[in-house]
């Protein structure tokens, strides 16, 4: 035995000499690093790292300038083998690797770009080789946070390799000399190993699992090209793949001792990977393109996109303007579910031919062939498309958190530009086809069949904004991809199943019924009845309905107290429920767009007339329609079944209420929906809450008259309800301003719908400018007096005629027009250039709806009521005082 000195000042060290080193087995725990060993023969020997190397290997030391795996890597240790027969001492060392072959899956896992470690560890002279594992946040001995820093001087640790910076002066930091734990040497560890040794099988469960994940027969096509974040691309990586094989394969290791995990994963089931024949991959595809339309209706519902009229305009406009690779640069006060969204459909969607008539929807090649080498099943696909969805929402909720802290979002701004190329690969829909924070895997039981695949999602930076909606969204897709393919559950089949005859296939049996029935007769089957109907909200209704008859005669329930409108409710229901039932085969809660528009167009002519036309009465031949309908009996028709579908909505039943358009005066059954249609909802639809910011600035009032004036005009049209021609109609007299009321009576209303309570905001600014102008305003009370002519010598409120009010107005909605241009809002812009007056106070009525205000009662309008429900309401009476107050406080927060 040689008493040999520490280079580090330490005791004397008794150990044996053997091949030239001094070493002993007392120094040594089993299971402890490669990094471990070869720093404790440094300190015993007084070697540095060149010494070490070739003393122990034979090997000379590799540069330290390789940016990926270092040839001198302590990870895996396939270069420490020189020798046809080894020693002890480097079994010994080469039993401290990781693995001792670089793991399928555990070299993703691990990196040797920093030496990581647990103080406490150190102290003792010890390592394990599973610290390098980025994933592993605390150590699972002692609960130390695993470091790779000097905790004196705060440097980075040297590489996790045989390198000067490493072992030159092993166990501390090469920058400023500090030991990282408590200094070691030979005789320094004493009894403190033995505790070691217990605990040591913390290690043991996760080297074990690597080395069951190296048996799995896992198929990751795109593992190395996962991003799932924007500042340390890849020790994020690292961590989320950990993460999704802890998913796949548990670790068994404590969740308190991990990392924590910034991804949501669901699993998937896939067909066989047998390649299909063209006309079954034509077959496949069809069905594809409607799951994903069904998927899309039910997502935009569920966002509450719907709400906002301006919303499909807007995407629709987007899609038709810009073409693939298209980078969504969206404005600030933009929802991300929004620019999610349009990003989304870009990535999946095909241009669409904007000169036909009724664009059809299609897929892009590489979405509709994903995941290329194995077939998913059609709930799979659904699935794949809401993760691909998340992917893409996650990039925009960190966007909008970035341009939310510019002062000055655009072009001049230097940061903006580089936020643009930063998130230039993930806000386009070019390259890769996917969401880059989307990655996939499969599980294969042999070389012809795929058992699972996992689609995994990763948020990276905005987790915490983002997990709400991504938590909601995986805990509905089980229940939204079983009900939105149940149509395609036998696809399997019907794609390898030879084609029928057509006398076999006009005898096959269909879930139609064979004629229409009173809504108490009705009994469809399981197949109508609409208990998993495709908008079936996923959450389930907040009362116990089961099917769409319960949930018709429930809201008909609702109008007990009157029976004149649920009489007239229930017949058009009854004409909607049975055309379902009989014409289309579809039940309630599974009708689209397409059948709102097919079922309108139907009541104009109801054919065959021998099935749809009333007969002699009797119940046998009872029909619900004794001829075509009238216009105003459309309406109607039309709008009974949206009120109804709103009603579903409210109780979380379904989610189609947006399906159905608001309908329109006119003959809109016969109407081009692409002219007629579109133009009119353009114009009455209500401004987006942007839009109105920018409004309100423009026509800020800049004290002189003519400020205070397009201030009030357009107050008038918003908080007053009312059109230009109705505003500019106005005189004094038809004013009235009493301590506890302010009115006015426009004169051009239908008598009942003529007196409109005025909101504090626009009394406030009609007393500064009576006041201001000298108008004479009237001191009767305008609720009774008697209706007389207008005096024609009367000065108008405004003090000026329609053309000058007209001008007024397009003035101050291009001024807020020219405030978006500003800031790169063109979207919005363009609404504005596009509103006036009707828009105004649609936007307002619609406000007081959702507050759940009374708008017939405060200014006479019938927002969103028919006639028919009018007509058991009574005549518009004053409102007593105490019940004023209450309806204005009830809207008061819409005040600005």
């Amino acid at each position: 035995m040689n008493l040999l000195m520490t280079s580090r000042g330490g005791q004397a060290a008794h150990g044996a000499l053997r091949d030239g080193l001094a070493w002993a087995p007392a120094w040594f725990v089993v299971g402890e690093s490669a990094y471990a060993c070869l720093g404790k023969l440094a300190i015993a020997n007084a070697m540095g790292a060149a010494e070490l190397c070739a003393g122990v290997f034979g090997r000379p030391l590799a540069p330290n300038d390789y940016s990926r795996r270092h040839p001198r890597e302590l990870l895996w240790g396939e270069w420490m083998t020189q020798r046809k027969s080894e020693s002890a001492l480097i079994r010994q060392i080469r039993d401290g690797v990781l693995q001792s072959e670089p793991g399928r899956w555990a070299s993703g896992l691990a990196s040797d770009e920093a030496l990581r470690f647990c103080p406490t560890c150190l102290s003792l002279g010890f390592h394990h080789a599973a610290c390098q594992i980025e994933a592993l946040e605390k150590c699972p001995i002692h609960g130390d946070t695993l470091r790779s820093n000097c905790p004196q001087c705060g440097a980075r640790t040297p590489r996790y390799a045989l390198t000067h910076a490493t072992f030159d002066a092993p166990f501390s930091c090469p920058s400023c000399g500090h030991w990282y734990g408590a200094a070691w040497g030979p005789t320094s560890t004493g009894n403190a190993l033995s505790d070691i040794v217990v605990a040591e099988t913390e290690y043991v469960s996760l080297t074990r699992w690597l080395t069951e994940l190296s048996a799995l027969s896992l198929t990751w096509p795109n593992q190395s090209n996962w991003s799932c974040s924007f500042s340390d691309v890849e020790r994020e990586r690292r961590i989320s793949v950990f993460h999704a094989l802890n998913h796949i394969r548990g670790s068994r290791t404590p969740a308190s001792l991990l990392a924590p995990s910034r991804q949501i994963a669901v699993i998937g089931s896939l067909r066989s990977s047998v390649p299909l024949t063209f006309s079954q991959v034509n077959v496949r595809e069809k069905h594809m393109v409607s799951l994903f339309r069904a998927f899309r209706r039910w997502l935009w519902n569920s966002l509450g996109l719907g709400g906002d009229a301006s919303n499909r305009s807007y995407v629709t406009r987007w899609l038709e303007q810009h073409e693939d690779g298209a980078m969504l640069v969206s404005p600030p006060d933009e929802p991300p579910e929004l620019s999610a969204y349009i990003l989304w459909r870009q990535r999946f969607e095909r241009a669409r031919d904007v000169r036909a008539p009724k664009p059809l929807t299609s897929l892009r090649s590489r979405m509709a062939s994903w995941p290329v080498d194995v077939i998913v099943t059609m709930e799979t696909w659904v699935a794949y498309c809401a993760m691909s969805f998340l992917a893409d929402y996650a990039v925009c909720v960190h966007w909008q958190s970035q341009i939310k802290t510019l002062d000055s979002p655009g072009p001049r701004n230097p940061r903006w530009m580089e936020l643009l190329n930063e998130f230039r690969p993930k806000l386009n829909s070019a390259n890769p086809p996917w969401p880059r924070h989307l990655n996939y895997a499969y599980e294969s039981d042999s070389p012809g069949m795929a058992a699972q695949i996992w689609t995994f999602v990763c948020a990276g930076e905005g987790y915490d904004t983002w997990i709400h909606l991504a938590s909601w969204l995986v805990a509905a897709i089980p229940t939204v991809a079983t009900r939105l393919s149940r149509h395609f559950e036998c696809t399997d089949r019907e794609i390898s199943a030879p084609p029928t005859s057509v006398e076999e296939r006009n005898t096959a049996s269909t879930t139609k019924l064979d004629r229409p029935q009173r809504l108490a007769l009705l009994h469809p089957g399981p197949e109508l009845d609409g208990h998993d109907g495709t908008f079936r909200a996923p959450e389930g209704p907040s009362i116990p309905l089961q099917n769409d008859l319960q949930a018709i005669n429930a809201w008909l329930d609702t109008f007990r107290d009157h029976p004149a409108a649920a009489t007239s409710y229930k017949r058009a229901l009854e004409k909607i429920v049975n055309w379902a039932y009989v014409q289309r085969g579809k039940a309630m809660s599974s009708l689209d767009s397409s059948d709102f528009d097919a079922f309108e167009a139907f009541l104009l002519e109801p054919n065959p007339r021998a099935l749809w036309i009333m007969g002699n009465g009797t119940d046998a031949q009872w029909a619900p329609f004794r001829g075509p309908l009238a216009l105003s009996s459309i309406r109607t028709t039309m709008v009974t079944a949206r009120l109804f579908y709103e009603w579903l909505s409210s109780i979380q039943y379904a989610t189609n209420c947006h399906e159905i358009r608001p309908y329109q005066t006119g003959p809109l059954a016969l109407a081009n929906p692409l002219i007629a249609g579109s133009v009119k909802q353009i114009r009455s639809e209500p401004i987006g809450s942007s839009a109105m910011a920018y409004l309100w600035q423009a026509i800020k009032n800049d004290g002189t008259p003519e400020g205070l004036r397009r201030e009030l005009l357009i107050s008038l049209c918003f908080y007053g309800t009312l059109s230009l021609p109705e505003a500019q109609a106005l005189s004094g007299a038809d004013l009235s301003i009493q301590p506890h009321e302010t009115v006015l009576k426009v004169r051009r209303r239908l008598p009942d719908r003529q007196i409109v309570y005025v909101v504090p905001p626009l009394a406030e600014m009609l007393s500064h400018w009576v006041g201001l102008m000298a108008i004479q305003t009237s001191s009767d009370d305008l609720w009774t007096v008697e209706e007389a002519p207008a005096n024609p010598t009367s000065e108008p409120l405004l003090g000026t005629g329609l053309v000058g009010i007209q001008q007024i107005a397009r003035q101050a909605f291009r001024d807020a027009a020219s405030l978006a241009t500003a800031v790169s809002d063109a979207h919005t812009a363009e609404q504005l250039l596009h509103a006036g007056a009707r828009r105004l106070a649609n936007t307002f009525l619609q406000q007081v709806e959702d507050a759940g205000g009374n708008n017939w009662a405060l200014f006479g309008k019938p927002y969103s009521i028919p006639s028919s429900t009018l007509a058991y309401l009574g005549p518009r009476g004053r409102l007593p005082a105490e019940r004023l107050l209450k309806e204005l406080a009830r809207i008061s927060h819409l005040w600005r």
